[in-house]
């Protein structure tokens, strides 16, 4: 070929076979991105990276030298064992990671090719750096000799979630040995391991969940010391050795007991959050003796169990107090939730999700309310035995945060109607002196039925010359009737429309959320109160605050 073919040659040559063999590997990496999918068309790396080697000899060769490709599109659920064991070995000597290092994402192997995806795994479990898997009852002996006895020095996520019946899944040897020294963040649910284990002692992270054993079973006598979860004593004991830990959530994980005197405070000098779900007096037993950072976010999930708080109560707004007492009083733009339902629960506190169940992981709950908020994560979920106990625990609480009102821009505030029926006197939720310390709130967030009792409340107790909420210009209401036969919640709201008028602070804006209203009755509403009615979903409406966050 003369000079001047070759020059032709060379020009009509598409681009990307003129790109050198590094750049040309680093693309086909980035096709093994799972995050390029979409919900209509989800997208496939493990095909697109097929597809990819038959194109040419040169990209067959390419993608073979790079090993990073080939652990990225490993489908442990879904393909052959003899296909994940060939894609391990084209990935050499890199990290594995089986499933992603969250709670919510892990591996579900619960079909009879389980164990034969597990042997391939584990016949690498040396380069094992994340490991997410949840099984059934049958694997659970087959990772406990082929895994968790034997030395993971790679290792640094586990989660290991169980759906068998507990307390049948127990490790009770020396966690790897003793032998994981990279080993940070341990998520075990339905299922037990020695937590004094050595190779604990670098965690930042651990989340126990489910080791109760449920209803009748827990009579049943454990074969094994360890086939219990452990106290409030054990599991301090426990905690003493931890002193790293950043993220700690223990939810029906600690063993009732009633003798939780005699034990020595715990410090968790680097905490950042805290979940509890457990009774009533173990959770507070549990809090009373450990010292976290004043900026620790807490979250609980406590309930009595056919008795009074008692001095639990006490000990627990000792506990909040005390965490409170290092916030900065004139933080502004405050939220707060305070809600009062049926079943003698209380749901309070700065964060939006509180009652939602636990669907992110600890590090992404504490990320998502720095955005919103400078104070530390308040997340409470409580039930009593009463509707007594329950609204004086509640007043206590509306009372030990009273000095976050005057800046608190946002109330959410619900009286349940199962709730209102079932106490004597309404008007003692809330406090009169304490809806009289809300004098920044603007948006106003009541749900269902609340309207009917509490905007009576709020004109009816209002002075001539100091109404309450007299900063407030927006009311939001959600999963209200306005239709029903006495038409009852569109005369209460025209009436509380009225009254702000009268007293010259009028509401500017009316939110009607996925509630049952009529063209006719907006229109009215409108008309009547001289506001702006708009409707909208409740994802509509988590999306105009995530809008208003960011401006």
């Amino acid at each position: 070929m003369s000079a001047e073919e070759n020059a032709k040659s060379t020009i009509d040559q598409p681009h990307i076979d003129k790109l050198p063999d590094e750049i040309l590997g680093i693309v086909f990496l980035l096709n093994t991105a799972k995050a390029l999918g979409v919900e209509i068309a989800p997208y496939d790396p493990h095909a697109t990276t097929l597809s990819t080697i038959l194109v040419c000899r040169r990209w067959h060769d390419v993608a073979l030298s790079y090993p990073d490709i080939w652990s990225r599109i490993i489908d442990y659920e879904r393909h052959p064992s003899s296909w994940v064991k060939e894609l391990l070995h084209r990935s050499k000597s890199l990290p594995i990671d089986v499933g992603e290092d969250s709670v919510f994402k892990p591996v579900q192997l619960r079909n009879p090719r389980a164990r034969a995806v597990l042997e391939h795994i584990f016949e690498e479990s040396a380069r094992l750096r994340t490991l997410s898997l949840q099984i059934r009852l049958a694997p659970w002996e087959f990772i406990c000799q082929s895994f968790l006895q034997h030395p993971a020095p790679s290792i640094e996520y586990l989660n290991l979630i169980t759906s068998c019946p507990f307390p049948d899944s127990l490790y009770p040897g020396p966690l790897f040995s003793n032998q994981a020294p990279n080993l940070r963040r341990l998520h075990l649910q339905r299922c037990l391991i020695d937590f004094s284990s050595i190779a604990l002692s670098n965690l930042t992270e651990l989340s126990v969940l489910d080791i109760l054993a449920p209803g009748i079973l827990s009579l049943r006598r454990p074969d094994h010391p360890l086939k219990v979860a452990p106290t409030v004593a054990g599991w301090l004991h426990i905690l003493e050795n931890l002193p790293s830990l950043k993220y700690l959530t223990l939810s029906s994980a600690i063993t009732h007991s009633e003798d939780n005197d005699s034990i020595p405070t715990v410090h968790l000098p680097n905490l950042l959050f805290l979940t509890i779900g457990a009774r009533f007096h173990d959770g507070v037993a549990f809090l009373h003796h450990i010292s976290v950072p004043q900026s620790c976010g807490i979250r609980l999930r406590l309930s009595c169990n056919r008795a009074s708080p008692g001095l639990d109560g006490v000990k627990l707004l000792s506990f909040l107090g005390n965490q409170l007492s290092h916030w900065s009083q004139d933080v502004p733009d405050r939220y707060l939730q305070a809600k009062i339902l049926s079943g003698d629960r209380i749901h309070f506190g700065n964060s939006r999700r509180v009652g939602y169940i636990w669907d992110m992981t600890e590090s992404a709950v504490i990320e998502e309310h720095s955005l919103t908020s400078k104070d530390p994560l308040v997340w409470l979920v409580l039930s009593f035995d009463s509707s007594e106990d329950t609204v004086n625990f509640f007043t206590q609480l509306l009372s030990l945060y009273d000095i976050t009102y005057p800046t608190t821009t946002t109330l959410d505030l619900w009286l349940d109607e199962d709730f209102a029926t079932s106490i004597t006197n309404p008007t003692r939720f809330p406090s009169l002196s304490t809806l009289h310390s809300f004098t920044a709130v603007k948006t106003l967030n009541l749900l269902e039925r609340s309207p009917l009792y509490l905007l009576p409340i709020f004109q009816h107790s209002s002075l001539a010359n100091r109404p309450l909420l007299p900063a407030l210009r927006s009311l939001r209401l959600t999963r209200t009737d306005f239709e029903d036969q006495q038409r009852a919640a569109y005369f209460t709201v025209i009436a509380f429309l009225l009254w702000r008028a009268e007293v010259h602070i009028p509401l500017v804006d009316l939110q009607i959320i996925e509630s049952k209203i009529s063209k006719e009755t907006e229109e009215s509403l409108a008309r009547m109160g001289s506001v702006k009615v708009s409707l909208g979903t409740l994802r509509s409406q988590l999306l105009d605050q995530s809008s208003d966050e960011d401006n």
